[in-house]
C-alpha cells in the first residue's frame, strides 16, 4: 500500500511538471461570441504544434520514393513550370483543388479560391460541398437561396428544439451549445426532442429521446409532416404570406400513412404525434440538424422537409426558430447555371464563389475518366484524402494517375506520402487566421499567432501568392500592403 501510494504521488508530481511544460490555453471572457467558451481542440495545441509527422521544410519525392529538402524557390518554380506545362496542353480544369479549411481557419480559401479563378478551373473540391451539398440545393431552388446564406437553428432562443443528426453537447455544434442546452433543460417552459439512435450525453438533457432507427429520420419528418396537415396545425397566416404552391404538398401530407411512416423509423406513433403537436403549437421552434443526416440517406430530402416543417409552423426566418445566417464577405453574383463534373454530370455547388464546389467523393472519376480535359494536377490543402475520403483504395488508384500531386500541409499525412511535393505551412496556432463558420451568430474574427512554429513553414496564402507570381498570372503586390506589412510586425 504504501508503495502504491509513493508511485501514485511521484505520477502526481510528473503530470503537473508535464502540464507546466505544456501551452497553457484559456478561453477569452472578452470574445463577443464565445463569452470564455472554448471546444477541447484549443486545449491541445501540444499535439497540433509538436508531433512526429511534422514537416518542417519543402520536400520533394526522388526516384526511389523518398523525399528530399529542397528550397522554396525550388518548390515553387517546379510546380509552377508543371501547372504551366498542364495549362499549355489541355483545358484549364486539367488543374484542381482539394481541401480548404482543414484546421479551422479561412484564410487560405483568400489565396486558394483566387489562385484556381486565375488559372480558370471550376475544379475545387471541398468537404463543404460534401456535407451541405443539399441545403445549398434546396435553398437555390426554394428561396432563390444565394451562396453566402445559412439557415441555422435559432437554440438561445427557441422555446422548442428538436434536435436531428448531432450530439452539440460533445462535437460542439453552434455557439456555447453546452450552455444553450442547458438552459433549455434548467427551463420548465422550453423543451427539447432530440433524435438518435444512441442514447448520448445531449439526449440525457432531453425532455423525449426519439431513438430512431439509422436513416430512418426521413420517415420521421415526413410523418411530422402528415400529423401537422391532418390535425390541421398549420400556421395558416405564415404559409399564405411566405409560401407558394403548399397546397400540392398539403394534400401529399394529407394522404401520409403516420402509423407506416412510424414503423419505417422505428419510433412510436404516439412520441411522433406528441412531437409534432408540439413543433406546431410552441412558439418559437427550431429544427436542429447536423452531419448524422448530412451525410446519411435521403440527405437533400431530410433538408427540404426541415425547411418545409418550419414554413409550416411559422418559425422559418424568425427568431428562435430556423434563422438565416449571412457569411462575412463580399457580395458575389447569382449563378444561374453551375459546371458539371465530367464523369458524373453532378453540378458544382454554390458554396465559395466565384467558384463552384465539388464534392470530394466524386474527385478520383474525375482523375480516372478517359476524357481529354480530365483532372491531371491537383493541389491539396490542409486535407488527407486517403484517410477522410470515402474509398481509400480508390483514392490511392486515381492519385498515381496525376501528373502533378501537390500537398500543402503541416503534418506529413498519408496523401503527403503519395506527394510529388511537400508544402509546409504553420499550425492554425502559428500564424493569423481568418475564420467565417456560420454559427447562430455572425462572429468572423482575425486570431493572432500564440505559439512559434517552423521558420521555413509559410502561411498558405503566401504559398498561394508565390505559386501565382511564378505561374505568371498575379501581379506584384502593391506598395502600400508592403507598409502594412512593416506595420503589422
Amino acid at each position: 500500500v504504501s508503495l502504491g501510494r509513493r508511485l501514485a504521488r511521484q505520477a502526481l508530481l510528473v503530470g503537473a511538471l508535464c502540464g507546466a511544460l505544456a501551452p497553457a490555453v484559456r478561453a477569452d471572457d472578452d470574445h463577443p461570441a464565445t463569452r470564455g467558451y472554448s471546444c477541447n481542440k484549443a486545449y491541445a495545441i501540444g499535439h497540433y504544434v509538436d508531433h512526429k509527422q511534422r514537416v518542417t521544410h519543402p520536400l520533394k519525392k526522388q526516384p526511389d520514393g523518398s523525399f528530399a529538402r529542397i528550397s522554396w524557390d525550388q518548390a515553387i518554380t517546379e510546380i509552377a513550370a508543371k501547372l504551366n506545362t498542364i495549362r499549355a496542353a489541355h483545358a484549364p480544369r486539367a488543374i484542381a483543388f482539394a481541401g480548404l479549411g482543414g484546421q479551422g481557419n479561412h484564410s487560405a480559401g483568400l489565396g486558394g479560391i483566387p489562385l484556381m479563378l486565375g488559372i480558370g478551373t471550376p475544379m475545387v473540391f471541398t468537404a463543404l460541398a460534401q456535407e451541405k451539398t443539399q441545403h445549398w440545393l434546396n435553398d437555390r431552388r426554394m428561396i432563390r437561396g444565394r451562396n453566402d446564406i445559412y439557415l441555422v437553428p435559432d437554440k438561445h432562443h427557441a422555446k422548442f428544439l428538436l434536435l436531428m443528426g448531432s450530439n452539440p453537447h460533445i462535437s460542439n455544434q453552434g455557439a456555447n451549445p453546452k450552455e444553450a442546452l442547458k438552459d433549455i433543460f434548467r427551463d420548465p417552459e422550453r423543451r427539447m426532442v432530440a433524435v438518435d439512435p444512441r442514447i448520448t450525453e445531449t439526449t440525457r438533457l432531453a425532455d423525449r429521446h426519439l431513438r430512431v432507427k439509422p436513416s430512418g429520420d426521413v420517415f420521421l419528418l415526413l410523418a411530422l409532416a402528415g400529423v401537422i396537415v391532418q390535425e390541421d396545425l398549420l400556421d395558416h397566416a405564415f404559409v399564405q404570406a411566405k409560401a407558394q404552391d403548399f397546397d400540392r404538398l398539403a394534400a401529399l401530407f394529407g394522404r401520409m400513412d403516420i402509423a407506416r411512416m412510424a414503423l419505417l423509423s422505428g419510433l412510436d406513433e404516439a412520441d411522433i404525434r406528441a412531437t409534432a403537436r408540439e413543433l406546431a403549437t410552441i412558439k418559437p421552434a427550431a429544427i436542429s440538424i447536423d452531419l448524422g443526416l448530412e451525410h446519411g440517406e435521403h440527405n437533400t430530402m431530410t433538408s427540404f422537409l426541415v425547411r418545409v416543417l418550419s414554413l409550416m409552423t411559422g418559425n422559418f426566418g424568425r427568431e428562435g426558430g430556423n434563422i438565416f445566417v449571412q457569411l462575412f464577405g463580399p457580395h458575389m453574383p447569382y449563378l444561374e447555371q453551375m459546371t458539371q463534373a465530367l464523369a458524373s454530370s453532378v453540378e458544382g455547388i454554390p458554396a465559395l464563389l466565384p467558384i463552384p464546389q465539388f464534392p470530394p467523393a466524386i474527385l478520383p472519376e474525375e482523375i480516372t475518366t478517359s476524357h481529354p480535359d480530365r483532372i491531371r494536377a491537383l493541389i491539396c490543402d490542409g486535407a488527407n484524402p486517403l484517410s477522410s475520403y470515402p474509398d481509400t483504395h480508390r483514392f490511392r488508384e486515381a492519385f498515381a494517375q496525376l501528373e502533378l500531386l501537390a500537398v500543402i500541409d503541416p503534418a506529413m499525412s498519408e496523401t503527403a506520402h503519395m506527394a510529388d511535393y511537400v508544402l509546409p505551412a504553420p499550425t492554425g496556432y502559428e500564424k493569423w487566421e481568418f475564420s467565417i463558420f456560420p454559427k447562430d451568430v455572425i462572429a468572423p474574427q482575425v486570431r493572432p499567432p500564440v505559439v512559434s512554429g517552423p521558420t521555413d513553414a509559410l502561411p498558405e496564402v503566401e504559398i498561394y501568392y508565390r505559386l501565382a507570381r511564378a505561374m505568371g498570372i498575379a501581379p506584384a503586390a502593391p506598395a502600400f500592403l508592403h507598409k502594412l506589412a512593416r506595420k503589422a510586425n
